[in-house]
């Protein structure tokens, strides 16, 4: 893949990766100014992406065009990579950077539009006093149970979102809920970062390829899915909600962000010019979905082990794995 430099620094040679990622974005920042939305402060926008930077010692590791690519995408859409406000992730897969919008970033998004008076996500455990209603007078009603504790993510129930829209001057409540094996289910269906390694991760262990069990189980502690599953979980049913919400015609940041959501899901890194006479889009590429795609952030993981069938069998069983690891996880970092 030839990188074209040109469409994100052009006064700063990033290809040839002899400056970090910390040096590489304070070249950028006046540039990266010009295409903010004029709400955001930029020195605490762009702290966030150092912040990211920082937490995350495998991002430094990743292509200086790809990280850029990632920070010019933040930019544009106005949502912060800091990790502790959780509204977009820099996460660092195969070599490359992609950018993926987290729940309260399509939040943000939403409520932007102008076209909705609020929205809420979240997580239901047995435990709590949970019940809801589809249709024209749909509802929601999620009261927490006053002496749950901290539960790993295997124990949610349910996944909800809800968003009022107000449409000449009428209010209208949209709700979507899924199951947590409904969230299971997108996330190996859609995620191609996550669902596909997970493949791969299992039938290196059936056939006890140590070398393949450890690769592919480190490139799954890299996925947001591993990280923050609940956050992600939470998302799942508000992105399909944002799919509902009237558009906006003086704003398509909503619809975009989606858009890269679902690219980063399938593999595909996002680009968008840096120049700020150019509108806010995705810019037109040979990216394809296809299985060796050479511009797919999961290249190199593709690789077919001999023999076998793509059935799934328990994860769990034999050693502790990070399928193990993660539902021990006593809390998610942005929930």
């Amino acid at each position: 893949m030839k990188e074209e430099t040109s469409l994100i620094v052009p006064d700063i040679q990033i290809a040839s990766g002899r400056i970090g990622h910390h040096k590489q974005l304070e070249l950028a920042a006046s540039q990266l100014a010009m295409i903010m939305p004029s709400y955001l402060e930029k020195v605490s926008f762009l702290s966030g992406i150092h912040s990211a930077l920082r937490k995350n010692n495998k991002l430094a590791e990743c292509s200086s065009v790809s990280f850029m690519s990632a920070a010019i995408v933040s930019v544009r859409l106005g949502l912060s990579c800091d990790p502790a406000l959780g509204e977009g992730y820099l996460v660092p897969f195969g070599g490359e950077v992609v950018f993926i919008p987290g729940y309260r970033g399509l939040g943000k998004l939403i409520y932007n539009t102008g076209m909705v008076s609020g929205w809420s996500t979240g997580a239901v455990y047995p435990e709590d006093d949970f019940d809801w209603q589809l249709g024209s007078n749909a509802w929601v009603h999620h009261k927490p149970s006053k002496t749950r504790k901290i539960s790993p993510p295997k124990e949610v129930s349910y996944y909800y979102a809800t968003v009022t829209t107000v449409v000449a001057g009428k209010e209208k409540a949209l709700v979507e809920v899924m199951s947590r094996q409904e969230v299971e289910a997108h996330r190996d269906e859609f995620s191609k970062q996550y669902g596909s390694l997970k493949k791969k991760w299992i039938k290196a262990k059936r056939r006890d390829i140590g070398a393949d069990v450890k690769k592919f189980s480190e490139a799954l502690e890299q996925t947001v899915w591993y990280k923050h599953p609940v956050s992600m979980g939470r998302k799942t049913p508000l992105r399909r909600l944002s799919k509902t919400v009237p558009a906006s015609p003086s704003n398509n940041l909503l619809q975009l962000a989606a858009e890269v959501d679902g690219r980063s899901e399938r593999g595909l890194r996002t680009t968008m010019s840096i120049n700020p006479s150019e509108p806010t889009r995705i810019l037109e590429s040979d990216y394809s979905e296809k299985k060796d795609d050479k511009n797919s952030v999961i290249d190199g993981y593709y690789e077919e082990l001999p023999g076998g069938s793509e059935t799934e069998e328990n994860p769990t069983s034999g050693n502790e794995s990070v399928f193990d690891v993660q539902e021990k996880r006593s809390e998610d970092l942005f929930d």
